[in-house]
């Protein structure tokens, strides 16, 4: 399938070139990814590129439900994951959608 269809889907391919999309889900089901790799994904889906490189973005990819946090910040996505307690600063939806429904609730936030 073409990836460009694949982001419109909301799911996040992954690259070659940038860091941030997978097309299997890793053991660290939450990571960080690179903004370039967000510019990338808003054009497949044909939207504007509307990035603040001061803010992160967090992601769940609608395959995989992989979380990913799209950042400048290249010491972050050099890591290989990501701890619950960093994670839990983008919200619980976000630690919901990865990682299941918390007490019954279902996931509202993927892409």
């Amino acid at each position: 399938m073409d990836v460009a269809l694949r982001s419109q889907q909301g799911e996040l391919p992954a690259s070659a070139i940038f860091q941030g999309g997978q097309d299997e889900r890793l053991n660290t089901a939450v990571h960080f990814g690179s903004l370039h790799y967000l510019c990338m994904w808003l054009g497949w889906r044909g939207q504007d590129l509307e990035v603040d490189t001061n803010q992160e973005y967090p992601k769940v990819c609608s395959r995989t439900r992989m979380g990913v946090v799209f950042t400048i910040d290249s010491k972050k996505f050099l890591t290989s994951g990501m701890t619950k307690k960093q994670a839990e600063q983008y919200g619980e939806e976000f630690w919901t959608d990865v990682h299941g429904p918390i007490g019954g609730r279902q996931a509202t936030s993927l892409l």
